[in-house]
């Protein structure tokens, strides 16, 4: 029920234009990522491909979120999410793609951007010290690429990890992608924990690009930019007399 619980809570704080479900993210490779508790995925882009109710197989051009909810926080479960969360956004393109962010307020044309999209990981309580806690989730999300990063974690009512930028001197300096950020960034909020959390989704949804979709790539295999192969016999019929 945890993630029908959690979909209840931020589904009204989510933009319409995002599908809050489950299931597995793919791409036109064939590659597959392992399940997602829950995905926030673009309905106004194209829709799902199979599945039923909210457990559906989604290409991976309309995620522009997943998030992994667990009941108990312990360093095994913190590395599995990370891990879960990393199988995802390394799906996307590296390619730069441009357009206009939805909350944008820049007329001088479109933005270029190769981000990923947002990772999330979400504890309803924990079981271990907190050290060994952060131990483990400062560990699994510096193995990874950055690009495969979890943006924030939040045990509910405990603490959230952003990121941060200590470099830039004294004070906070948040930094709300994982993959252009320098270290992880624990945040003693108690009970604005889970608010925390829902900041760094906000943030990353309100300048989210989405990328274009190849829809003959996801039937026909992906092959050259603009050219598919076709695996079986045709023919062009014209009739120019």
């Amino acid at each position: 029920m945890r993630e029908e619980e959690l979909v209840d809570a931020f589904g009204p704080y989510v933009p319409k234009r995002y599908e809050l479900i489950k299931g597995v993210v793919v791409n036109t490779s064939g590659a597959e990522s392992d399940p997602q508790d829950v995905i926030l995925f673009d309905t106004s882009l194209m829709p799902t491909f199979f599945g039923s109710g909210t457990n559906r197989i989604v290409p991976v051009e309309g995620v522009a979120g997943v998030i992994q909810v667990k009941s108990r926080a312990t360093p095994k479960d913190i590395r599995s999410a990370v891990s879960n969360v990393a199988s995802a956004k390394r799906l996307l393109s590296q390619q730069t793609r441009y357009g206009a962010p939805p909350a944008t307020t820049d007329r001088n044309g479109t933005a270029g951007t190769a981000a990923t999209f947002f990772g999330g990981a979400l504890f309803l309580s924990k079981q271990g010290r907190d050290r060994s806690l952060l131990d483990a989730y400062a560990q699994a999300v510096m193995a990874v690429e950055p690009r495969e990063r979890c943006d924030a974690l939040c045990i509910v009512d405990e603490f959230a990890v952003l990121w941060g930028n200590p470099s830039h001197g004294e004070g906070l300096h948040f930094c709300w992608r994982g993959e252009q950020a320098e270290a992880p960034l624990r945040l003693l909020a108690d009970e604005d924990s889970l608010l925390l959390f829902y900041l760094s989704l906000a943030e990353n949804l309100a300048n989210w690009i989405s990328p274009p979709v190849r829809w003959m790539d996801y039937v026909f295999g992906s092959n050259t930019p603009g050219q598919t192969s076709l695996e079986f016999q045709y023919s062009y019929y014209t009739d120019k007399w």
